[in-house]
């Protein structure tokens, strides 16, 4: 079909980290098929690489959770038509994560796709062992995976790994002074939780020198993402 066609030019796209045009290409498909889940999901991370507007790439994952049944068949057709392609792997995961709530066939689906480099998998390995999602939960493990997708620049991975060291146990020795500069490196790329948490420790002074004005400024920037565009 058409959009099958247009999901594999976005997911070739995204592998080759040409967010642009992989945004413009998953964008075209909602236009016509707006419950496509590769595309949404698709979306969804290409927006999380991109920073800056986190309020919409929630609203992608919430339609995704809201499709109908017909488009999960068909989506399970398309990841089905290339089962080895890694991208599609990856989004074979974030689906039956976030809409089929079948964690353990998940992470199975992450782990595939992160031993192979994907750096989304990767992460979603990490998140999955730090909260015991479909499997038993080790923060050792969680902070080897969430490093790699920190390593290849990943914003989310990276304000992750600022809270394996803030916080004592979680798998890194406890540095908070790195996991600031962690923290403000992903803030800097549009990550919404590491803005959000900045604004927080500065303006409170929790673990930092209290510093209102710089607290403001990243809140500022986090609730701009979720302006309407």
């Amino acid at each position: 079909p058409p959009q099958s066609m247009a999901c594999w030019e976005a997911d070739r796209h995204v592998l080759c980290k040409e967010w642009s045009e992989a945004e413009s290409a998953y964008q075209r498909v909602l236009v016509d098929i707006p419950t496509c889940l590769p595309a949404l999901l698709g979306l969804e991370y290409v927006l999380q690489w991109r920073g800056s507007r986190h309020g919409l790439a929630e609203d992608l994952a919430e339609r995704a959770r809201e499709a109908p049944m017909d488009a999960r068949h068909e989506a399970e057709q398309y990841f089905s038509d290339r089962p080895d392609d890694v991208q599609r792997v990856f989004l074979h995961g974030r689906m039956v994560d976030e809409v089929c709530r079948d964690f353990s066939t998940a992470i199975d689906l992450y782990r595939r796709a992160a031993e192979r480099g994907h750096v989304g998998g990767q992460y979603w390995v990490g998140y999955c062992f730090r909260n015991g999602r479909g499997v038993r939960r080790d923060r050792h493990e969680a902070f080897t995976w969430v490093a790699r997708a920190a390593e290849q620049g990943f914003p989310l991975a990276i304000c992750d790994l600022g809270h394996c060291y803030w916080y004592h146990g979680w798998g890194a020795e406890q540095d908070r002074a790195y996991a600031m500069t962690l923290w403000i490196k992903a803030a800097e790329r549009g990550c919404y939780y590491a803005q959000h948490e900045l604004a927080n420790r500065f303006q409170n002074g929790t673990g930092v020198e209290r510093d209102v004005e710089r607290g403001a400024m990243w809140r500022a920037r986090a609730e701009r993402q979720f302006a309407i565009e």
